[in-house]
């Protein structure tokens, strides 16, 4: 008889400790406390010029991070300088439910990049793509874990250089507008949107259209905010002052619209073979933004 209770609480015990993963990922990511929100004001230089960096597709975590990668981010930030890095979307390859639950490989990938900029000491920022919402954890979450590093340009609430949408509806974080200044007047701004197609949201319309976006901008979005049809663009989000729309992949267009913005597409850099294992060919888009209103592309 006491043998079978000790059997039985045994089991109880094992299956207690079987969930503790669980219970810690959880509290990883739906309540871990909040990181102060993006303060530092990103300038344009002496020059009159900032340089934005975009990286797309790199679908890192499958069997870790890779050192091939870590040492392509390193020599491409030393290389090209920027002011502000944008990791484009589908930064994160979908990482198995099991190693999520018990690992939070997710959040582990996110702290190799956060690494690499802390190191660098370079600013960057994050969109999100279809394999990044293939993970256990949200992008409130992800968002959450990336915010830990004082390089990292994005947030929750307002502040001087940053207007976001959160509404406390999970489902619109990740929507946010940095500003770039000259000297201590914003000067320019860049849309970080949270798009991977379909139809627009109103409260997103909504955003994108207010707050007193009276200055040059930059749209980046992991999927086209625009129609491309005959060589004539519809726009699904459109103002005024918006120089450039910035998309990811193969599906984007990229060129010189007739009348309004510039499209440019940034290639993704990691794509699944017919075997299922991630290829990768290194290669980004450095924009250089004019304070004066201009930009200028760059292949690297």
């Amino acid at each position: 008889m006491n043998k079978q209770r000790i059997i039985r609480f045994l089991r109880k015990l094992s299956g207690f400790i079987a969930t503790l993963p669980l219970i810690f990922s959880f509290i990883l990511s739906y309540f871990q406390v909040t990181p102060a929100d993006y303060g530092e004001k990103l300038r344009f230089d002496d020059k009159g010029e900032f340089c934005a960096l975009v990286l797309a597709g790199l679908l890192e975590g499958e069997g870790g991070f890779s050192q091939k990668t870590k040492e392509y981010i390193n020599d491409l930030l030393i290389e090209s300088k920027p002011d502000l890095v944008i990791l484009g979307g589908n930064n994160i390859a979908p990482q198995p439910i099991a190693t999520d639950l018990f690992m939070a490989s997710t959040m582990n990938i996110i702290d190799e990049y956060t690494a690499l900029f802390d190191n660098g000491k370079t600013y960057f920022t994050a969109l999100f793509g279809d394999y990044d919402m293939a993970s256990l954890f949200d992008k409130t979450a992800q968002l959450k874990r990336y915010m830990r590093s004082k390089y990292f340009v994005g947030g929750i609430a307002h502040t001087d250089s940053l207007y976001t949408l959160y509404n406390r509806k999970k489902g619109l974080c990740g929507n946010f507008r940095i500003t770039v200044f000259a000297e201590d007047k914003p000067a320019y701004y860049l849309y970080i949107m949270d798009y991977r197609g379909g139809e627009i949201p109103s409260a997103q319309q909504s955003w994108f259209e207010g707050g007193n976006a009276d200055l040059p901008s930059v749209v980046f979005s992991f999927k086209s905010l625009y129609a491309w049809d005959d060589n004539k663009t519809e726009y699904l989000l459109y103002n005024e002052n918006v120089k450039a729309y910035v998309s990811m992949g193969d599906w984007a267009n990229e060129g010189q619209d007739n009348a309004e913005a510039v499209l440019i597409k940034t290639p993704l850099i990691g794509k699944y073979s017919a075997e299922g294992s991630v290829q990768r060919e290194y290669r980004a888009k450095k924009i250089v933004l004019s304070k004066r209103g201009g930009l200028t592309v760059i292949d690297y």
